[in-house]
């Protein structure tokens, strides 16, 4: 999901459910949230235009300025009605006027602020690390990178930008399957006290529904959210590594390519030199083994491998145009 998507949904989804349910205690909740969200913002927009100070072609620029404004939207509207709304006490919600209606209202802010908060992570700073506009870009060896004085990446960088990566995808991953536990849980405990006259049904609801909610939500956030914190704890790969993968048992090699991007699900994301996408999941990674990048590839088809599936933009991934330069060709005029 794009950041403009995220933004509106933000904005829309915060404000309407604060001042449906919860009003004035959702309010106050909300703006808490919403500071959060806007402080981890601006801390990284303003580290990114001091250290990408001068790299921004006008493109870049232009995508800046969108994501600006989008953030703008994102926060601003739902953090101004949150404002009013905590600033009046009288005011309780238009049709749910409960502490649980204001509860629901705040998991609302947290779900979609955590979303686009993480996007603006990527935005500021993972993207830049990725491109070049901070350091040299990833798909550069480090032979590469000091011909054109762009300094030094190294095994050790490009596994900690992976490792970024995956951390603050896999806290927001955290904090929206936990909104949506918890939401389910409000909801059927609802449903069991509108059966009151009953003393068991209520009983019921709340045990089997809350307990089914949290087996089912956490069941399946587990397994990812384990694979990311092993990942973070032991990988032996990074951005912008070329790596083989070997079966194991026969030891047969199944992938040979650049790792262009990682994340929960489906994990690490190689494309191979035919252009042809392979995927291993964050468990597996053991048996990813980086090696040097083969002589027939130059950092010229890296360039256009990483841009195709990551965008400018982010735009969404396209196939590889170009597979590798012919023999005898002259290579491509150099990227980043």
């Amino acid at each position: 999901m794009n950041v403009p998507t995220q933004a509106v949904l933000l904005a829309v989804c915060s404000s309407l459910a604060a001042i449906v349910s919860g009003g004035h205690l959702a309010g106050f909740a909300n703006v808490v949230v919403l500071g959060i969200g806007i402080a981890v913002w601006l801390g990284f927009a303003a580290a990114y235009r001091w250290r990408a100070k001068g790299r921004q072609d006008d493109e870049r620029r232009r995508f800046d300025r969108r994501a600006a404004c989008f953030g703008v939207l994102g926060y601003g509207v739902p953090l101004a009605v949150s404002l009013v709304l905590w600033l009046t006490p009288g005011f309780d919600g238009v049709l749910v006027h409960t502490a649980a209606g204001a509860f629901c209202a705040v998991l609302l802010t947290v779900l979609w602020g955590a979303m686009l908060t993480s996007s603006m992570v990527d935005w500021y700073y993972i993207l830049p690390l990725v491109f070049g506009l901070i350091g040299p870009p990833i798909w550069m060896t480090d032979a590469e990178a000091a011909r054109v004085g762009r300094g030094e990446l190294g095994d050790t960088r490009r596994r900690r930008i992976a490792q970024v990566w995956i951390f603050h995808r896999g806290v927001c991953e955290i904090l929206v399957f936990s909104c949506v536990a918890f939401f389910l849980a409000v909801v059927l405990v609802a449903a069991g006290n509108a059966l009151a006259s009953d003393p068991t049904l209520p009983t019921a609801f709340e045990a089997l529904g809350g307990a089914g909610a949290a087996v089912s939500v956490l069941g399946y956030a587990g397994p990812r959210v384990g694979g990311g914190l092993r990942f973070m704890l032991s990988t032996t790969v990074g951005l912008g590594e070329w790596v083989q993968r070997t079966h194991e048992e026969t030891g047969l090699i199944t992938a040979d390519g650049l790792i262009v991007d990682v994340s929960i699900e489906p994990g690490v994301k190689i494309i191979q030199r035919d252009g042809t996408r392979k995927f291993a999941a964050l468990a597996e990674t053991e048996r990813l083994h980086p090696i040097d990048r083969p002589d027939d590839v130059d950092s010229a088809w890296c360039s256009e491998a990483v841009h195709d599936h990551l965008g400018r933009d982010p735009k969404p991934p396209r196939a590889v145009r170009e597979t590798l330069r012919p023999p005898g060709e002259p290579a491509p005029a150099e990227v980043g």
